[in-house]
């Protein structure tokens, strides 16, 4: 399934707006709106492992990489207020487990996007055959994305000590979370 394949999903995002979103593949013309939501989470430095100052080509280049299948999150009025990629964690004998990463506007947290978006990715990485989702590095201090990703089934499997620079908090730990999407847990 190509990206211009992927239909997009509507949900409801509950929360105090109770606005619909549109969470479906980019368009061309998308970048300059996503490129401010990845600018302003890589210079919070509380959750993402990419520089702080990270250039807006560079950031291209890693979110818009060609193994990457990247999708947004529209509201009604066509604001993206989020985005996330999909990629196959492992090549060869590990390529069924996928890999997420997540970035959801400031003005749009707390109302379950990241959720949204997360079952959004779930759908479509079991569509491409994947059997599990393993999302590398979640900062122990982000409490916000934690809470979305356990709530989400996805559990913690490990935990790197020390393995993140915290802009404000310095060395922090960082855990790996899983969860098997497949329907199927014999399935290999």
């Amino acid at each position: 399934m190509s990206l211009q394949q992927d239909r997009a999903s509507r949900h409801d995002a509950g929360g105090s707006t109770g606005q619909s979103l549109m969470v479906g593949p980019i368009s061309q013309d998308d970048w300059s709106f996503i490129w401010p939501l990845l600018k302003e989470a890589f210079a919070d430095g509380d959750s993402y492992p990419c520089p702080v100052d990270m250039l807006e080509t560079d950031a291209r280049a890693y979110w818009l990489a060609p193994s990457h299948l990247v999708f947004v999150a529209r509201s009604e009025e066509n604001d993206i207020l989020g985005t996330y990629y999909l990629r196959t964690d492992q090549d060869g004998l590990g390529d069924h487990i996928c890999n997420c990463g997540f970035v959801v506007a400031k003005s749009a947290r707390g109302q379950g996007l990241a959720g949204l978006m997360c079952a959004h990715a779930e759908t479509v990485a079991r569509q491409k055959g994947y059997l599990g989702m393993r999302f590398n590095l979640v900062v122990a201090t982000n409490r916000a994305g934690l809470r979305a990703w356990s709530k989400a089934g996805f559990q913690i499997v490990g935990t790197v000590p020390r393995a993140f620079r915290h802009r404000e908090l310095g060395l922090v730990d960082a855990h790996i979370m899983f969860k098997w999407i497949s329907d199927n847990p014999g399935q290999a």
